[in-house]
């Protein structure tokens, strides 16, 4: 299955453009000079990770690098020369974040594979194509088991978080000399449990809340709201909210909550804040996917608002519009389920737009099929009234229609593009996932339990190729790594 979905060139999510590996996150974006600058990590053949080891000595067969790719719009990619490698950092490079320098450089903090260390690299230019050699984080008060950092400024000071099960926190004026201030959080929240790590994280101001990304190895992408005690130098958490559920393909266990993951962020040109993570689903977590870019907000409650970035709307072409749509039940039958056909959709790749007036489906369990036909099940989005969740394929995420109290419809976004899936409803949850059997059929149906379904409006939007760089760093490789460390 990974071989043949390999082969399949996506429209318009960030694939890389070789053979995929695991980890594949997103790392150090940057906005410079006009250019969206995005790195992500590629598991590779090594013949060491250790420079100051006997050649004999090198046991280990792979390392992590960070390959380059840069975009005006933050669709469409061209892959960079690899510069941030074992053969130049001495070491593999595991997760981190980019941000600037109070001498506005670009530089990136992450964590130096099997070094026990996390290290900053300052870039000599703003292209991003020469760096500093990698310095570490020295603090050694803490017994800190670095992990996962990133790195942020507060009044001319830069913060650093380790990250793990108690995220540590440091303060530098230079980079150079860190001091160890305790814990990044003043407590956890009631919401997360005990054996949850914070990996992955991204720590940043929306309006006058922060906002801290991260995952749990366990449980995946997740998100922190809360405030900065400026006085004790830590974080004060208010909500916790999840962006991963359970996929119930996934381990008997229940541990492999981690369709998405990895998030990471920048600030856009415009101010706007923008984040893209993992597409780790079960069946394709090799492939090196990242999602569509989303924009984040805060709202008068509060809440994160997640949304497709506007960039998206570049993509849409053949607009089609239906309204007044009505799947009928039988009113004779306690268990009437109507499942019919709606809309043909010609194309793989393609922005679907759903409004239902919300007064009309209280209490209603419906949902709509993609690549649906009548002998066999397509892939399904399932609103469930009665356990106050949204079904998205097998990933069943909590969402509750009394939270849109204030919206008057219910706008179901769905961005499919091949086998993989975007869902999001009210840019107030989203879920992902993906099906490989695409190519099946092209029908798209809706279905009720008991009374009748009113579809307000329906508008299908084809999404024109973008990533045209993908095809060109396929053929040319632009990104290979030095998969040999050079001993002098």
């Amino acid at each position: 299955m990974y071989e043949k979905l390999n082969k399949i060139d996506l429209n318009y999510h960030l694939k890389h453009p070789g053979k995929g590996s695991e980890p594949g996150d997103p790392n150090a974006i940057f906005f410079l000079n006009g250019l969206y600058h995005l790195h992500y990590i590629l598991r590779h053949k090594w013949n060491g990770a250790h420079h100051n080891l006997p050649r004999k000595n090198f046991p280990f067969k792979h390392s992590h690098s960070f390959i380059h790719c840069t975009s005006k719009d933050m669709l469409n990619w061209k892959w960079k020369k690899t510069k941030l490698q074992p053969s130049f950092t001495k070491h593999g490079m595991f997760s981190g974040t980019g941000f600037m320098t109070l001498d506005k450089k670009p530089a990136i903090i992450y964590h130096g594979e099997n070094t026990k260390q996390n290290f900053i690299i300052i870039s000599k230019d703003y292209n991003l194509s020469k760096w500093s050699s990698p310095f570490p984080i020295n603090e050694k008060k803490s017994n800190t088991n670095f992990w996962d950092p990133d790195c942020f400024i507060i009044n001319n000071f830069y913060y650093s978080i380790s990250g793990g099960l108690k995220p540590r926190l440091f303060r530098s004026k230079n980079l150079q000399d860190w001091k160890y201030l305790g814990r990044f959080m003043k407590y956890d929240l009631d919401n997360v449990l005990k054996e949850e790590d914070i990996s992955c994280p991204n720590f940043f101001k929306i309006k006058n809340k922060w906002v801290l990304l991260c995952i749990s190895h366990t449980h995946g992408c997740r998100y922190y709201i809360g405030k900065w005690d400026k006085e004790r130098e830590n974080f004060i958490p208010e909500k916790h909210v999840r962006m991963n559920w359970q996929n119930n393909q996934d381990s008997k266990y229940y541990l492999e909550n981690r369709d998405f993951f990895a998030p990471e962020s920048v600030k856009t040109s415009d101010g706007r804040r923008v984040m893209w993570s993992w597409m780790r689903m079960q069946n394709i977590k090799n492939l090196n996917i990242l999602s569509i870019p989303r924009e984040l907000d805060i709202n008068k409650k509060n809440q994160l608002i997640v949304k497709p970035a506007r960039e998206l709307k570049k993509l849409r072409i053949n607009k089609k519009n239906f309204k007044n749509l009505e799947i009928k039940t039988s009113t004779n039958k306690l268990e009437s389920v109507i499942k019919k056909n709606i809309l043909l959709v010609k194309s793989d790749s393609f922005e679907l737009k759903i409004k239902i007036n919300i007064k009309k489906i209280k209490n209603k369990r419906f949902g709509f099929e993609l690549f649906s036909n009548t002998k066999k099940e397509g892939f399904s989005i399932i609103f469930q009234p009665e356990n106050k969740t949204i079904l998205v394929g097998s990933t069943e995420a909590p969402f509750n229609l009394k939270d849109l109290k204030d919206h008057k419809f219910l706008e179901i976004n769905i961005f499919v593009d091949k086998f993989i899936i975007e869902v999001f409803v009210n840019n107030f949850q989203s879920v992902v996932g993906s099906y490989v059997n695409y190519k099946t059929n092209n029908n798209i149906s809706a279905y009720c339990l008991g009374d009748s379904l009113i579809i307000d409006s329906i508008t299908l939007w084809n999404l024109k190729q973008a990533n045209t760089g993908y095809k060109e760093a396929k053929k040319n490789k632009i990104w290979k790594v030095n998969e040999k460390l050079r001993i002098n």
